[in-house]
């Protein structure tokens, strides 16, 4: 089997943040949540550099919380394109 393209790890990032119905979700479950069900296991730097693609691309945005990390949220640009990825 062979590692997940940044495609496929992109694509999982936005079907999974809208999974959470506009509710943030921290990077640390994204993350997690990205990588399930992939065998090999990506690593965790392409998990990461993937969600950073997702934010330059204006798919995601990010907020920064004092001692807790960073929360992702899908933009209206990214709520569109995983409407289309689920259907």
């Amino acid at each position: 089997m062979t590692t997940p393209s940044r495609a496929d790890l992109t694509r999982r990032c936005l079907v999974a943040l809208a999974a959470m119905d506009g509710n943030p979700m921290q990077q640390d479950l994204l993350v997690d949540a990205m990588t399930l069900r992939f065998h090999p296991r990506p690593t965790r730097g392409d998990v990461e550099a993937a969600i950073l693609e997702a934010e330059t691309s204006g798919y995601i945005t990010g907020t920064t919380v004092d001692l807790e990390g960073v929360f992702w949220t899908l933009t209206t640009k990214g709520s569109l394109k995983a409407q289309s990825l689920r259907s």
